[in-house]
């Protein structure tokens, strides 16, 4: 005997389309409408192609630039579709900080000119510099509260003083104070097998390290100067 049509099984089941995670519809809003190269991962490719290139000549090996698989990331994505990373660069005036990356796109050799200024690279001595300064003023200032850690104190202000030597012009205060009190802070170092430093010296250390700290810290418009090329573009 048929089934009545009311009682049969219905041909599909309706699903409502919203309350189905595979049928969201996906926004965009905050998104730019034309695909471009993500700034930041295309700057630290930038630079790693360019020290590598610089390795390549200084070396006489082309084989550092050619074999390394980094560098053959950038030759591929820099070959691809329309909006190139090749013309990111040139757009937003990125080669020029990076002209042994410039040469390699140009010639495809790393032979920059010799009078050409290193932009890219010299914010990575910056950030080193600064960053080893921060680290050692901090150890230092900890150190200092310590009378365990006095015996090599005078050690370590010396390469904080190096640190400093490679600084530019806001450092120079702090070299002119270390260079007044190293000398008897190495006297007292060396003159005992467990050396206790003053409660003037401690105080003094304390002034000069906490001084280095706040500077980096609050990175004055003269510091900033020194990193705006790669600054301009990652802002």
């Amino acid at each position: 005997m048929p089934t009545p049509f009311e009682q049969s099984e219905p041909l599909c089941f309706l699903r409502p389309i919203f309350t189905e995670k595979d049928w969201g519809v996906p926004t965009h809003v905050d998104e730019g409408l034309l695909d471009s190269p993500d700034c930041s991962k295309l700057l630290a490719l930038s630079m790693y192609t360019s020290v590598m290139a610089e390795i390549a000549r200084k070396f006489r090996n082309a084989h550092v630039l050619n074999d390394d698989q980094h560098v053959k990331e950038w030759r591929v994505s820099s070959t691809e579709g329309a909006s190139m990373p090749q013309n990111h660069l040139l757009d937003q005036h990125m080669t020029s900080l990076f002209p042994e990356l410039d040469s390699v796109l140009r010639t495809g050799q790393p032979t920059p000119s010799r009078f050409e200024k290193q932009a890219g690279l010299d914010y990575f001595a910056h950030i080193s510099v600064w960053n080893q300064l921060l680290t050692m003023s901090k150890q230092l200032n900890y150190d200092g509260t310590h009378a365990t850690n006095h015996k090599y104190i005078a050690h370590q202000i010396a390469l904080l003083y190096q640190c400093l030597n490679h600084s530019r012009g806001e450092f120079k205060p702090f070299k002119r104070e270390i260079e007044k009190h190293f000398d008897s802070i190495k006297a007292l170092t060396e003159s005992c097998s467990v050396p206790m430093l003053s409660a003037d010296q401690k105080e003094w250390l304390h002034g000069v390290t906490t001084g280095i700290t706040e500077l980096l810290t609050s990175l004055p418009q003269s510091m900033q100067e020194q990193v705006k090329p790669i600054k301009s573009i990652l802002s």
